[in-house]
């Protein structure tokens, strides 16, 4: 809906009185703020009143992504969201105070076929029954298998050829029907891993593995125990393959052949909002999977949409799989500057980052760290638009593999305390 520019405020500055968790209104203030647990984008443009706007991102967003994309809905069931939608996600991963959170993930492919029916002839029993009868995580009924074990250590599996060496994630669905006794997972049918599955549905998943052909498979220890089993998912990334996939991403459901999931893509133009490349500020806040790879997961940048790679920026990095977070400023043709937290960026740990830009000032700050000495020698990137939770063109940087839960954006430089505040955990 449009702006009403009667709702804006005189203070530029940050509202005090919200706590320190709490990301601040931009309270009148130019840019753009932009929150997952209300769902809300909202721009502020003097220049330009028919950029002002309060109403959900996707009024105004660029959306990319090839395929549909699946995440869980407010009621805990897994939905399908349509090609080139943001995806909203309520993760219980995420927990009460941070969902629901946008869901951007790299690229992925579920080598398993038949994902669901583990009736299906590619599926190879030894002492199992199934059946294709169990009511799945998605609510609809008989989209889910059961398995029952007729002898000790029963097992099945499906072996996957023709592939290509990659670090995969081998994960599932899981239930517990009947029994209490050990339920294990298998990569290659010779090491298996016992699981923890309760009564209700719960994704289960082993530590990923670089392999090139895997048997992926479930063992029952005892006799006549139970488990049902929905969308078992053996995936790769297809960016930096031997290295990006460090743990399970949303579920991806396949048929008769193996599925793929697109990236997910987030873009704001520059001439949508009042972007200023004199000086800003650029605040995120968000959760991200795993450990890195090669490359580099994109979760913030101004940037101007090349692979020249001028930008202001949040990443998180690939040093030594430390998963530390860098963010500054990169001018291709002057004097850029980059800060590292002193902190790794832990797997399900939220984390914000704040970038203040200006000519010889800018500074960062990470997640309630001390702020690093600010640069006085800096120039600025040229930018045309901001990236959220990935960057394209650059193949080499991933996505942020998680959730972005607050963005906020100022035309102003704001000051080094009101940067301490913003990044406070």
């Amino acid at each position: 809906m449009p702006y009403n520019r009667q709702r804006r405020f005189h203070s530029a500055r940050m509202t005090m009185g919200k706590g320190p968790n709490e990301m601040p209104p931009l309270d009148g203030a130019d840019g753009f703020e932009l929150r997952s647990k209300t769902n809300t984008l909202v721009i502020n443009h003097a220049a330009t009143p028919a950029n002002n706007y309060v109403g959900p991102p996707g009024g105004k967003l660029a959306v990319t992504r090839v395929s549909t994309a699946l995440n869980y809905d407010s009621n805990n069931l897994v939905v399908v969201t349509p090609i080139n939608t943001l995806r909203l996600d309520y993760d219980a991963r995420l927990g009460d105070n941070l969902k629901p959170g946008y869901l951007m993930e790299d690229a992925r492919a579920n080598a398993v076929k038949w994902s669901n029916d583990l009736t299906n002839i590619v599926w190879t029993p030894t002492n199992i029954t199934a059946a294709l009868d169990q009511t799945g995580p998605d609510g609809v009924v008989n989209s889910a298998s059961s398995i029952t074990a007729t002898a000790a250590n029963g097992t099945i599996s499906q072996a996957l050829t023709g592939g290509v060496n990659a670090m995969r994630v081998w994960s599932a669905f899981v239930k517990r029907l009947a029994g209490t006794g050990v339920i294990e997972m298998t990569y290659d049918g010779i090491t298996w891993t016992p699981v923890t599955v309760t009564g209700s549905w719960n994704p289960v998943e082993l530590p990923s593995l670089l392999i090139i052909n895997p048997t992926p498979g479930f063992r029952i220890a005892t006799s006549g125990d139970s488990i049902a089993v929905w969308c078992a998912q053996c995936e790769h990334g297809t960016i930096n393959v031997t290295t990006a996939c460090w743990s399970r991403g949303s579920p991806i459901p396949t048929g008769a052949a193996s599925v793929s999931r697109g990236t997910d893509g987030v873009k704001l133009a520059g001439t949508l909002f009042p972007l200023n490349l004199a000086e800003g500020t650029l605040y995120v806040k968000f959760m991200s999977q795993g450990a890195v790879g090669i490359g580099t997961q994109t979760v913030i940048a101004l940037d101007d949409n090349t692979a020249v790679a001028e930008r202001v920026y949040v990443e998180r990095t690939a040093d030594n799989n430390t998963k530390k977070v860098s963010a500054g400023i990169n001018d291709t043709g002057g004097q850029g500057a980059a800060w590292n937290s002193i902190n790794i960026c832990a797997h399900l740990t939220p984390w914000k980052s704040v970038v203040g830009y200006k000519f010889n000032d800018s500074a960062v700050c990470h997640n309630g760290e001390p702020m690093p000495a600010p640069s006085t020698t800096n120039t600025l990137p040229t930018t045309t638009q901001c990236c959220i939770g990935t960057r394209s063109p650059i193949a080499s940087n991933t996505s942020v593999q998680g959730w972005i839960l607050e963005v906020l954006y100022k035309t102003t430089r704001m000051s080094n305390t009101e940067l301490l505040m913003l990044a406070a955990p």
